[in-house]
C-alpha cells in the first residue's frame, strides 16, 4: 500500500515544483532589478556582488564553489520491518555524520587574484587599520582602507597543514552603502 502510495503521490508532487519554478525573467518581471548577483569568475571560485542605493557595488564576497565529492559515502542499513519489500531489497539510508565533505576553500593565490581584478590595490584607499582575530583554528584577518574593508576568513588545523581560505569580503565605504 505504501509503495502504490509512493508511486500515486511522488509524480504530482514534482509536477507542482515543476509549475511553480520560476525564470530570471520571470522574477524581473515580478519583483524589478535584484540587488544581488553571483558570477562564478575561476573555476572552483564564485564572487556576490551586492548593489546600494546608487546601483553599484557595495559588497563583494568571494567564496569557492564546493566541488561534487567523489569518494564513497558509508551506508546505513535500516532493517526494520517496513523497509523491506516483498522481494526482500533493503532500503538503505544515506548518511554523512560520521563522514562529512570536506569545507570548500579557495587557493589564497588565485582568490587573491581575483580580489585584485574586483578592486586594485590603488582603488582602496590608504591603509588605515589591520587587525587579525583567532579562535579555534579559525582566523579573520580585517584591513581596512579609507575606500574599502577587506576581511578574510581562514582556517588552519596545525602547522603541518597549510592554511585554508574560507572567503572574501569587501565592503565599500561610500554613504549608498551604508543601509
Amino acid at each position: 500500500m505504501r509503495a502504490f502510495l509512493n508511486l500515486l503521490v511522488m509524480p504530482l508532487l514534482l509536477a507542482a515544483v515543476q509549475l511553480t519554478a520560476q525564470t530570471s525573467a520571470e522574477l524581473h518581471a515580478r519583483y524589478g532589478e535584484p540587488n544581488q548577483e553571483r558570477f562564478v569568475i575561476r573555476p572552483g571560485i564564485s564572487v556576490s556582488a551586492e548593489y546600494g542605493s546608487d546601483h553599484a557595488v557595495c559588497r563583494f564576497t568571494i567564496d569557492p564553489i564546493p566541488q561534487a565529492e567523489t569518494r564513497k559515502r558509508p551506508v546505513a542499513q535500516v532493517n526494520h520491518s517496513e523497509s523491506q519489500s516483498s522481494s526482500g531489497e533493503r532500503l538503505e539510508q544515506h548518511t554523512e555524520l560520521n563522514d562529512p565533505p570536506p569545507l570548500a576553500h579557495m587557493l589564497i593565490e588565485s582568490a587573491e587574484e581575483v580580489l585584485e581584478e574586483l578592486i586594485p590595490g590603488n582603488s582602496r584607499g590608504e591603509e588605515e587599520v589591520h587587525s587579525i582575530w583567532e579562535s579555534g583554528g579559525s582566523q579573520i584577518r580585517e584591513t581596512h582602507y579609507s575606500n574599502v574593508s577587506i576581511s578574510r576568513l581562514i582556517n588552519y588545523v596545525d602547522q603541518k597543514k597549510p592554511e585554508v581560505l574560507r572567503r572574501i569580503i569587501a565592503t565599500f565605504k561610500r554613504d549608498a552603502c551604508q543601509n
